[in-house]
């Protein structure tokens, strides 16, 4: 199997267009989901400082 120049631009094409909505995808939800996550383990997330 021989890879030619126009091969590996076609592969870096169908990653750059699969990737790039990912990672905008998993940055818009990622940090609601760290929140969501941070709520259900303490009641007063509001003042971690002060849960002792």
């Amino acid at each position: 199997m021989v890879v030619t120049d126009s091969d590996v631009t076609v592969v870096l094409c169908i990653v750059f267009l699969v990737g790039v909505p990912m990672i905008y995808v998993a940055l818009m939800y990622l940090p609601s989901f760290l929140e969501k996550r941070k709520r259900k383990n303490g009641p007063n997330h509001e003042q971690p400082s002060q849960d002792a």
